[in-house]
């Protein structure tokens, strides 16, 4: 089984729990990719002084080859930051932990992996990156139901004809019903 990490806020605890996992987790029968910044994993990886061996992912497709080992963490390189600020929100950290969990949300749709775990995110840096979506839950329900929608929909004899997307909340605007409980 291959397992996919995305790492999350590089500026946060995700590398870290990734690390830690991949020491703590069974390695005979599961194979450790992370996607996103190799820069990162190594900064905390030697700031810990961790016994995790990194090793570079040439491409996607080097991918269906890893054998597992214990120990080691296969990572495919997304995006590289500029500097690693450990505690800094910055629109970059965003940037790169969209990127991560979108390909590797990637990896598990394509087959390529069989498991995704995703490593924490900070909302504030991935709006400061400019993306609608700040959350695991919103991001992966969009990536995977566009998949399932469109399947469903070429298989039947409906043909789309243009997507809405529709909030509930919109027909209580200007009704008083909700206001006040952050609705």
């Amino acid at each position: 089984m291959r397992i996919v990490f995305s790492t999350g806020d590089i500026h946060g605890i995700g590398p870290e729990i990734i690390l830690k996992s991949v020491l703590a987790l069974p390695s005979e029968e599961e194979c450790y990719v992370a996607a996103g910044s190799y820069k990162a994993l190594e900064f905390y990886r030697d700031r810990l002084g961790l016994p995790v061996e990194l090793r570079r992912i040439g491409g996607v497709d080097d991918i269906a080859t890893i054998e597992p080992e214990p120990g080691v963490l296969h990572v495919l390189s997304i995006a590289e930051p500029e500097a690693i600020q450990p505690g800094v929100l910055s629109k970059s950290a965003g940037e790169i932990a969209m990127r991560s969990l979108e390909a590797a949300a990637s990896l598990c749709r394509s087959g390529l992996c069989d498991a995704l775990v995703t490593a924490p995110l900070h909302k504030e840096a991935i709006a400061l990156a400019g993306y609608r979506n700040t959350g695991h839950t919103d991001f992966l329900a969009d990536f995977f139901w566009r998949l399932v929608a469109d399947h469903a929909l070429r298989r039947s004899r409906l043909r789309p004809q243009g997507r809405a997307r529709h909030d509930p909340r919109a027909a209580l605007e200007g009704t008083g019903a909700g206001a006040g409980d952050g609705s």
